[in-house]
C-alpha cells in the first residue's frame, strides 16, 4: 500500500477476489507463482494454489449467513476473523503492516486479539460518496438503490464530469503505465492532483487473462449485493461509478480507507 507512482506502481500492485486476503500479481496466465500474499499454511510452506479457482473468497454460506460487510471483525456478521484469515478470507486492508509470513505464524486467536487496524476496505456507500458528482441521490444512496453512473464530459461549468486521463497524458510525478481517473468525478477543465486522487485502470484478473487493463479499473468495496456479486468502484475512459456490481470470483485491485470507528 502506498502512493501510486511512488511506493505503488504497475509492477507491485495486487489483485484480490472479493472477501479474499490471497493477493495475486498481474502476471498472466495464472500460475501458483503469481500468488504474492498468502496467509494460509506455515511460514516455511505456504499453501500452493495451483489453480485460480482454488483461491478462497466470499462464499454462498457467508452471504446466506447475513454477512454484509467483509471488514467487520467481531460480533454479529463478523467476517474478518482469525479463523477466516487463516483460511485466506477477510479484508486485506486490515492486514496492512504485516507480512504474509508473519500472519502464517499467528494463531487464529492471536489474530483476533490484534489491535484493530486503522485501515479497511470502503463500503459501497463510501465509494459513492467518494466518487461524488452532481447527482442528487449521492448523499442518500444506499445498497440496493440503482447505481449512480457518470459519463465523461457530461454536464457544464462546475458540474462538468472530467475525470479520465490517457496514459500518454499522465503527469511525470505519477509514473504509471496505465491511464486512469482522478476522483472525485468533477475535476473542472483539467484533472489534476490538487483536486483528488488518481486511480489506474488496472483491469480485473481471471485465470487466464487481465481483461480491460488500461481501459477500465475495478476496485471491490466491502459490500456484497447478493450471492456471487459485490459492489465495486468502476472507472473507464467513458464512464465512472461507485456502485456497480461485479463477480466475486474475479480479482480486482483494492483501495484502503482510514477506519475512524
Amino acid at each position: 500500500m502506498g502512493r501510486w507512482g511512488d511506493e505503488v506502481n504497475s509492477e507491485n500492485i495486487l489483485y484480490f477476489k472479493f472477501g479474499s486476503v490471497v493477493g495475486m500479481s498481474r502476471v498472466m496466465p495464472y500460475h501458483s507463482s503469481v500468488v504474492k500474499f498468502n496467509t494460509v499454511g506455515t511460514t516455511a510452506s505456504p499453501t500452493n494454489y495451483a489453480r485460480f479457482t482454488d483461491i478462497p473468497f466470499f462464499t454462498t454460506a457467508n452471504f446466506n449467513g447475513g454477512i454484509r460487510n467483509t471488514s467487520i471483525t467481531s460480533g454479529t456478521g463478523a467476517y474478518h476473523t482469525g479463523n477466516n484469515v487463516k483460511a485466506g478470507r477477510g479484508d486485506p486492508c486490515r492486514l496492512v503492516g504485516f507480512t504474509a509470513a508473519q500472519i502464517r505464524t499467528m494463531t487464529a486467536a492471536s489474530i483476533n486479539n490484534l489491535p484493530q487496524s486503522m485501515w479497511r476496505m470502503p463500503t459501497a456507500r463510501e465509494n459513492v460518496l467518494f466518487v461524488g458528482g452532481p447527482n442528487t441521490d449521492v448523499n442518500s444512496w444506499q445498497p440496493n438503490d440503482p447505481p449512480i453512473v457518470y459519463s465523461q464530459h457530461t454536464g457544464t461549468g462546475a458540474n462538468r464530469a472530467n475525470f479520465w486521463i490517457r496514459e500518454g497524458q499522465m503527469p511525470v510525478l505519477v509514473g504509471a503505465s496505465y491511464g486512469g481517473a482522478w476522483i472525485p468525478v468533477i475535476q473542472g477543465a483539467v484533472p489534476n492532483t490538487a483536486r483528488g486522487s488518481f486511480f489506474p485502470a488496472t483491469g480485473s484478473r481471471t485465470s487466464a487473462d487481465l481483461p480491460n487493463m488500461g481501459n477500465w479499473g475495478d476496485y471491490f468495496s466491502s459490500t456484497p449485493i447478493r450471492d456471487g456479486v459485490a459492489y465495486i468502484m468502476e472507472l473507464g475512459s467513458s464512464e465512472i461509478s461507485g456502485s456497480r456490481g461485479f463477480d466475486m470470483d474475479r480479482a480486482t485491485t483494492i483501495r484502503c480507507v482510514l477506519d475512524y470507528q
